[in-house]
């Protein structure tokens, strides 16, 4: 019966335990996406993806990453580099090569679901999982800060940005209806 429930509830939250630590997710695709655990070694082709890993404090796991907008010696990448003392390590300004990403040996890659499925095509050929994500909307926002947070093992610090982001999704709902101004598009 425990087992039972267990598994369950386990697949009741987008993943499944796998033998030989391996974890299967569907992605925001909604591709089965087997990935070892725990991930040590992540790419980020997906500039927007980049940006929640140090949010939720992983950071440390980016061996490559695109970024959005940030460009050396801006003060965005003084304070990012505060943050990261290893970025210009990490950083690549375009989409990096095949070989770029296979030399990083990475665990995992992300990509963008609009335009990542030829990417994942290609390495999922090498026996990289890749996971297809979509943060281009306020529900597309929490649902990859949670996913991200499971995959990571970092659901609590997951949840506290969610909160954090439907808070002041509300505050500025509240200020546009007591201005009485058209809805932000």
């Amino acid at each position: 019966m425990k087992r039972a429930f267990l598994f369950l509830a386990v697949v009741s939250l987008g993943l499944m335990v796998l033998p030989q630590g391996t974890v299967s997710f569907l992605d925001q695709a909604g591709r089965e996406v087997r990935v070892p655990l725990p991930v040590e070694r992540v790419v980020s082709l997906y500039g927007v993806a980049t940006m929640y890993l140090y949010a939720l404090g992983v950071q440390d796991r980016l061996v490559l990453g695109t970024f959005v907008g940030l460009k050396p010696g801006s003060p965005s990448w003084e304070a990012l580099s505060a943050v990261d003392p290893d970025l210009s390590g990490k950083y690549r300004r375009g989409k990096p090569s095949l070989e770029e990403i296979l030399a990083r040996e990475p665990d995992l890659v992300l990509a963008s679901s609009s335009i990542g499925r030829e990417t994942a095509a290609e390495l999922e050929a090498f026996g990289i999982p890749v996971m297809l994500l979509f943060a281009e909307d306020v529900p597309g926002i929490k649902e990859t800060t949670a996913f991200l947070g499971r995959v990571f093992g970092v659901e609590e610090r997951a949840r506290r940005l969610i909160s954090y982001l439907d808070r002041n999704v509300k505050r500025i709902a509240e200020l546009v209806s007591a201005r009485e101004l058209p809805s932000p598009r």
